[in-house]
């Protein structure tokens, strides 16, 4: 059931998931489309006053010394479209331009852009539809906003350039296709496009969209097949007591110790008696995995802050009659959520290496036989190809997960002197994301096969996860379809896809 929220409300990293695939309408009501209207005319009536205002009759960035006369407002807007109609790269996701417009709606929504209202009913009109401005990978900085990427989504508002429908066909727009789907065709007031681009949702929305997804991969995936896999390898569970991580003080490892304890049903695994060492990948599992959980959480944290931000320049408070100048539209939080993200992914999949080769290993997973073959061992070779992809894509991961927002490099007339690469970074992100799928995927594969070979006897807890993996369970590991199986896993443990197919 679709649910609703006001576009001036305050959004969740939930609610934009929700919003990007047709779960969650946004809406409006007469109060705040009375605020922004109110905000325009103060904007419309300084500028018939004679007085400068940047952005709206001045030049942009290095040019704001150059002025522009009332009646020339409206040109300037549609010639900064003009000059920003420059993308390029691979396509998004029509979830991708969804969650872009909610972010660009909820920005606009608080009344201090200088936009109309007609300009938030377009977007919500927009986020409704079952097509979405076909946006491209590269063009932006996340300087002063995310310029090329945003300046698309205006421009399909005004019947130009390309969509992309619910198959992920990309197509020409037109004027025809917005009366078609029953879309306002947008026209730029003064303010209004400058209003559209200057800001980070396009960042944001991208990298929000990743964070959903590898919290959902760690919280319920990852932690039950890491409980399943403590049961197949026979490990012992002393590392797992609360009393153990009282004394290092991380909530996210008291609460991943926790999840395990109840994925395991475990009451007191501090009276396991011996010496337990088993290798680090099992006893530091619950500070590894707490650590990735601190990531996502310290991520989500700055993107729900920044997605619930006014990012745009320059911002209009009509009631106290000011004209505010100033960099709301660098992109810098969102570019440190993308960076702690792609850390958290790249550590999520070295673990998941390490389980992996453990099962596999003939030296190190128990009574199984060597990469999970049947048998004759030897003449068939198990699951070798599958860790030969997971190792593989953690090469790749390792490669990417180098910080992206401090690759400063100036530009515009050395008028952006100092960027925060928050495309680039949640690009990244998204590119990673999708690399790591198939070793998230791969993983409960294996541990399926392992099980077929040497049944163990699950928590209740862990037997209810597997009922929902049954196709895992009974499949053929020694048919010919490991790829066809692999790619039907990835396809399901996907929220969404982040690049058009």
């Amino acid at each position: 059931m679709n649910s609703t929220l006001s576009a001036s409300d305050q959004l969740s990293l939930s609610n934009l998931s929700a919003a990007a695939t047709r779960r969650l309408t946004l809406t409006s009501n007469q109060e705040t489309d009375l605020i922004l209207d109110q905000n325009h005319r103060f904007v419309i009536e300084h500028i018939q006053s004679g007085e400068n205002v940047y952005g709206i009759n001045t030049g942009f960035g290095p040019l704001v010394d150059k002025h522009l006369a009332a009646d020339e407002a409206v040109e300037l807007q549609e010639n900064l479209l003009q000059q920003l109609n420059c993308h390029t790269g691979r396509y998004l996701s029509a979830e991708v331009s969804r969650a872009v417009i909610t972010l660009r709606a909820r920005a606009l929504a608080q009344g201090v852009s200088g936009v109309r209202s007609d300009v938030l009913k377009a977007l919500i009109t927009w986020q409704q539809s079952e097509i979405q401005p076909a946006l491209q990978s590269q063009g932006s900085v996340g300087a002063s906003g995310d310029l090329v990427p945003l300046a698309r989504l205006a421009r399909v508002l005004s019947g130009r350039d390309e969509i992309v429908d619910s198959s992920g066909t990309i197509r020409s727009n037109s004027t025809s296709v917005l009366a078609d789907y029953n879309l306002p065709h947008w026209s730029p007031a003064p303010k209004e496009a400058l209003a559209l681009v200057n800001g980070t949702s396009y960042s944001a929305a991208l990298t929000s969209l990743s964070c959903v997804q590898l919290k959902d991969w760690l919280k319920h995936h990852i932690l039950p097949q890491a409980a399943t896999f403590m049961t197949v390898m026979k490990e012992p569970v002393q590392h797992l007591s609360p009393h153990i991580y009282r004394y290092k003080n991380h909530a996210s490892a008291v609460e991943t110790a926790n999840s395990l304890r109840n994925w395991l049903n475990l009451s007191n695994p501090e009276t396991e008696e011996g010496v337990h060492q088993p290798p680090y990948s099992s006893r530091s599992m619950v500070i590894w995995l707490g650590g990735i959980n601190e990531l996502i959480q310290q991520a989500e944290s700055l993107l729900e802050t920044e997605i619930n931000s006014v990012d745009d320049n320059p911002l209009i408070l009509h009631e106290e009659e000011l004209f505010l100048h100033g960099a709301n539209f660098q992109g810098s939080y969102a570019a440190m959520a993308a960076d702690h993200l792609s850390n958290a992914l790249t550590r999520l999949v070295i673990i998941i290496e390490r389980w992996v080769n453990r099962l596999l290993h003939p030296d190190h997973n128990g009574d199984l036989p060597a990469f999970l073959s049947g048998t004759p061992v030897g003449k068939k070779s198990g699951l070798q190809g599958y860790q030969l992809m997971v190792s593989s894509i953690l090469a790749d991961l390792r490669a990417r997960c180098a910080p992206h927002g401090v690759q400063s490099v100036p530009t515009n007339g050395d008028n952006q002197d100092i960027v925060s690469m928050s495309a680039n970074a949640a690009l990244n992100l998204a590119d990673m994301t999708e690399k790591a799928a198939p070793a998230i995927a791969v993983f409960p594969m294996i541990l399926a096969r392992a099980m077929q070979l040497e049944p163990v006897e699950l928590s209740p807890e862990l037997k209810s996860w597997w009922k929902h993996q049954q196709d895992l369970q009974d499949a053929d590991y020694e048919a010919d379809h490991l790829n066809s199986l692999l790619q039907n896993h990835i396809e399901k443990i996907r929220l969404y896809r982040l690049f058009n197919a």
